[in-house]
């Protein structure tokens, strides 16, 4: 069982909630290389940090249910609504769930764009959960689901309230 607080993950039920220093700079080499193939651009080098039988939410709630349907998304959007748009890292949360798998939550601001239907998008925070997976000494994207975060509705969580 993982539960989720805020940003910050603690897990239960088979894990320590705690990575060893070398899996810890594994999973952040894997993020950070994720990170940087979306901003280039580079869908080949994106597509290799996955797992072949990856799963995706996107952040309008299309559901990708392997690498095949990932990829061909965000190759399409690539090319076209994310062509000259980065992201970039505000924070990073990540644990162990059990020996071989971890959790990461990070939260990215987006350069502004225009999705298909022609809306301009503009002062975007999302945050995605990953949950990544040890795949022969490499880990690597199991799952991803990327949410865009509501400013108003935050500022009313219970959570953030003094």
């Amino acid at each position: 069982m993982v539960m989720l607080a805020g940003a910050g993950v603690q897990a239960l039920a088979g894990g320590t909630g705690m990575l060893s220093v070398e899996d810890k700079k594994g999973v952040d080499a894997t993020l950070d290389g994720f990170a940087s193939a979306w901003n280039r651009h580079d869908m080949d080098a994106y597509g290799a940090l996955l797992t072949d039988d990856c799963e995706w939410v996107n952040v309008v709630g299309a559901y990708w249910p392997n690498k095949t349907a990932v990829m061909k998304a965000h190759r399409a959007y690539h090319a076209t609504m994310f062509k000259n748009v980065s992201q970039h890292e505000v924070s990073r949360s990540v644990g162990e769930i059990s020996p071989g798998v971890a959790i990461a939550v990070v939260t990215f601001d987006v350069d502004d764009y225009t999705t298909p239907d022609g809306r301009r998008m503009t002062g975007i925070r999302d945050r995605i959960t990953y949950i990544l997976v040890k795949n022969e000494g490499r880990w690597l994207i199991r799952s991803g689901h990327n949410t865009t975060i509501d400013p108003v509705a935050v500022a009313h969580d219970p959570n953030n309230q003094r």
